[in-house]
């Protein structure tokens, strides 16, 4: 199975009458590799993000994430876990250190979406070089949005479950946000991770909690083939973003390394000891005037099974909890 786009997890307002001829122009334009870029051409809307790295904001053309369209091409938009994970990297003196110092890594994102923050943020800071992973229609975006930045990357349409030989430990670190949504999908990723990594290879996850699964990648998937995981300290990140305590509460980063290896190659990050218990998310009043990028809800059909903030039972009018995501049926 190849990468999916899903790895962005859908949140868009309901959709309405004006979103209807977007999707009905996605159905027409085919199902080829291209589908998507023309998409975002005709659909699109330009973002700019500053403060990660030198140089000017990065530009990215992206599907508005408020769309239908955005629900249908999950990796055509930012999801929040990408810009999470890429201000994390900015913000860490020791991962900038690393980046830009002897021995300049090469670094992978999976799974990268067509805003691929992390890697862009890993490049301007030094990386010796960066490769995206995805699906082919979204890398066609990821791709453009790299060379309007003027950031040169390599590019793999990748299987999951068998990986590329040639890219056998080719990589120092390796990036990915978002890319837990789906437990079946554990396995493949945890030996992805480990066809890819060099020796004394590092990994960055950012992850959306959500109610079902949380952490079993990190305290039984990743364990069982002899990897660590330690969730590290995002307060810097939440607050240079001005995020509220319900935003805070959906979102982790952790770092994973090679038992073997004894540690991560970039040193020491602010973080809890090295443990993979399960956090269960916790839901707050939101802030109105927070700039915080919407919280996507857990991808459940079971609603009563697994509750999600804003979902069945919510009253319309109510702000007291993210909104959720149209049914994808």
């Amino acid at each position: 199975r190849l990468e999916s786009s899903e790895a962005r997890s859908p949140l868009s307002a309901p959709a309405t009458a004006s979103d209807a001829a977007p999707a009905a122009a996605a159905e027409a334009e085919g199902a080829d590799v291209e589908r998507l870029a023309r998409l975002v051409e005709k659909h699109g809307e330009e973002r700019l993000v500053a403060g990660l790295g030198p140089g000017p904001p990065l530009r990215l053309r992206l599907l508005p994430p408020a769309s239908s369209l955005a629900v249908e091409f999950k990796g055509g938009t930012l999801w929040p876990s990408g810009e999470v994970l890429a201000r994390f990297i900015a913000l860490s003196p020791s991962l900038v250190e690393w980046l830009s110092g002897p021995g300049r890594p090469r670094v992978c994102e999976l799974g990268c979406g067509a805003a691929p923050l992390p890697a862009l943020a890993a490049a301007r800071l030094g990386a010796a070089a960066v490769a995206l992973t995805d699906l082919p229609e979204v890398l066609a975006v990821a791709l453009g949005n790299a060379e309007a930045n003027g950031v040169e990357v390599e590019s793999y349409s990748l299987d999951w479950t068998a990986p590329d030989a040639d890219l056998r430990g080719s990589f120092s670190a390796l990036l990915a946000a978002d890319v837990l949504y789906d437990p079946m999908l554990h396995e493949a990723l945890a030996g992805t991770l480990e066809h890819l990594a060099a020796p004394g290879a590092g990994v960055l996850l950012a992850v959306q909690l959500r109610f079902f699964g949380d952490g079993c990648f990190f305290d039984a998937r990743l364990p069982a083939q002899g990897w660590a995981a330690r969730r590290l300290d995002l307060e810097p990140v939440f607050t240079a973003m001005g995020s509220t305590e319900v935003f805070r509460e959906h979102f982790q980063v952790w770092e994973c390394w090679r038992v073997a290896d004894g540690g991560p190659p970039w040193g020491s990050l602010p973080g809890a000891a090295v443990v993979a218990a399960r956090t269960e998310a916790r839901h707050a009043a939101a802030d109105d005037d927070s700039d915080d990028c919407p919280v996507a809800p857990p991808e459940s059909e079971d609603d009563d099974a697994n509750p999600s903030p804003g979902g069945a039972g919510q009253e319309d009018d109510t702000d007291d909890v993210p909104p959720t995501a149209p049914p994808e049926a």
